[in-house]
């Protein structure tokens, strides 16, 4: 059995982060973009991440302790530590620092910013079963749209995605990892069975 990290919206925990992120401190960071290096390149690889990251917002508080965001994940450290122990301790990380424009923290928690490492391969090809899911296909054979998804069985990865346009940046995790999440108490993010993906990401677009 497989599931995905899903965001939930609540109170202090917004899907949308308004606010930007930056090598460096500025009081007017939320505005200014991000053209750096290790955010985005035209071609090849981005830059390696620096040790510290500054996410300068304009919301007021966060609780959250997952958000896909920039190309990778903010991770609250108390999530992080039970991800490191099921395949993420190799991946890309910055500490991170979530601050307003006064330089205060938004936060009780403490974040890393984290991004698959370029010589990781945790994004898995061929892993989809597509006997037992529900697609729309491309011409191209690529997925187009996705009802029903089932992964297939014996998937050796803890943590993982999967290479392919249809699921994007998705988290996915093995049965394994989930039991110990579910043992902890997790604000706006939760793991829903594969089974759903289609059915959630619909929901997640309205």
């Amino acid at each position: 059995m497989y599931y995905f990290f899903h965001e939930l919206k609540a109170t202090s925990c917004p899907v949308f982060i308004n606010g930007l992120m930056h090598d460096k401190f500025m009081s007017n960071g939320a505005e200014v973009d991000m053209n750096y290096a290790w955010h985005w390149v035209d071609e090849g690889d981005p830059a390696p991440l620096p040790e510290e990251l500054w996410l300068i917002t304009k919301d007021r508080s966060y609780s959250f302790d997952f958000r896909k965001k920039f190309g990778g994940y903010i991770v609250s450290c108390r999530l992080l530590s039970i991800m490191d122990k099921h395949g993420t301790a190799g991946w890309s990380r910055s500490a991170l620092h979530v601050v307003n424009k006064k330089k205060e923290p938004v936060s009780k928690y403490d974040y890393y910013f984290l991004r698959v490492a370029d010589n990781v391969n945790v994004a898995l090809s061929n892993v989809i079963n597509l006997n037992a899911s529900d697609v729309e296909l491309r011409k191209t054979g690529e997925i187009k749209h996705i009802k029903r998804l089932s992964l297939c069985d014996g998937i050796d990865r803890e943590i993982f995605l999967v290479d392919e346009p249809a699921t994007r940046s998705a988290l996915f995790c093995s049965a394994s990892f989930k039991a110990e999440f579910d043992a902890g108490s997790w604000q706006g993010v939760t793991l829903v069975s594969v089974s759903e993906f289609g059915v959630v990401k619909e929901l997640y677009r309205q």
